[in-house]
This record gives C-alpha cells, structure tokens and sequence, in this order.
C-alpha cells in the first residue's frame, strides 16, 4: 500500500470518527437538554399552581371586601337614621321612642357583628399575607366605627368606606395582573422552548 493510500483511507477514517464523535456530543446533549427541559417543565407547573391559588385568593378578597363595604354601609346608615330620629323629635318637641332608638342600635351592632365575623372567615379560611393584613384592617374598622356608637358619624365612616373601595380596585389590578401571568404559562410553548 503506497502513500497515496494512507492518505485515500485517512480521508475516509476521520470523517466518520469526527461523525461519530458528533453523533455523541449530540445524545449526550439530547440527553441533558431533555433533562433540564423536563425541570423547567415541572417548575412552570409550580407556577401556574401558585398563580392559580394566587387568583382565587384575590377573588375571595374582592368578595369579603363587597361584603365588608355593605355592612359598613348598613351601620351607617343606622347611626344616621337614629341621629335624624332624634333630630325630628326634638325639632317638634316630641319624646323620642326609646324602643325605636333600641332598634337602631341593635342593628348597628348586629352590623358590626357580621363585620367581626367576616374577620372570623378571613383568619380561618387564609394564611395569605395580604388576607391576614385585611383581617388587621376589618378589625380596625370595627373598632372605630364601635367607638363612635354613641357619637353623631363624621367623615371618617366615609373615609373607610372610600379606603375600602381604592382596596377593591388595586386588589383587582394585582388579580387581572396575576390573572394575565397565568394565561402565559397556561399558553407556554415548550416546543418553542425545545427550539
């Protein structure tokens, strides 16, 4: 075998072993790429779970918060009623119907203790942070709004009520936000992320 023929054989030898060394590199490469693609997999269904908890938490929010307003509203309007009750009496000199005024009073408090019990469901249904802030805050409401009982309501029933409210619409940005996060993992591609 002359020189030329060493040559004729290397020519042919070492594409096949480069290939085969390529051949390698790339199951080997498969392999890792599969794996790691598999653990991104497993961490994007994480997230969507925690997403998916995150929604619901801030949609029970917006409830109790709905709930929350509508009792505020209702001693309030109690506390105004009687005010004007006993405004009219006075106005023509009428005693004042202390049944009537004992009504209006349990109503107040009856208010207050759903307000208190909404509370109760916030601390036992949720460890959420934000949840648990609320509980802090409902319970701030109910105190004030206690200690003003006896008191003609000023603006500050207004002002919770209107702190509520702002609550209620930022709680249902961070919701939609959480929301639209969802709808991307929801809609991930991973044969894009294969690509």
């Amino acid at each position: 075998m002359n020189t030329v023929d060493y040559w004729d054989v290397a020519a042919v030898i070492i594409p096949l072993i480069v290939i085969a060394a390529q051949l390698i590199f790339n199951y080997r490469h498969d392999k890792e790429r599969d794996q790691k693609l598999h653990e991104w997999e497993d961490e994007l269904a994480r997230l969507q779970g925690r997403l998916e908890r995150g929604c619901e938490y801030y949609r029970s929010a917006l409830i109790l918060l709905d709930d929350v307003t509508a009792k505020i509203s209702f001693a309030t309007e109690m506390i105004i009623s009687r005010i004007d009750y006993e405004k009219l009496c006075s106005s023509y000199g009428q005693p004042v119907d202390e049944k009537k005024l004992s009504e209006y009073g349990e109503k107040y408090k009856l208010s207050l203790d759903h307000l208190l019990a909404i509370r109760g469901k916030i601390a036992a249904t949720t460890s959420n942070e934000f949840l648990a802030d609320f509980t802090q805050y409902t319970t701030y409401i109910a105190s004030c709004m206690r200690n003003e009982c006896e008191k003609e309501p000023g603006d500050h029933i207004d002002t919770h009520i209107v702190k509520i409210e702002e609550t209620k619409f930022l709680i249902k940005i961070r919701e939609e936000k959480i929301s639209m996060q969802k709808d991307l993992f929801e809609g991930k591609s991973f044969d894009a992320i294969k690509d």
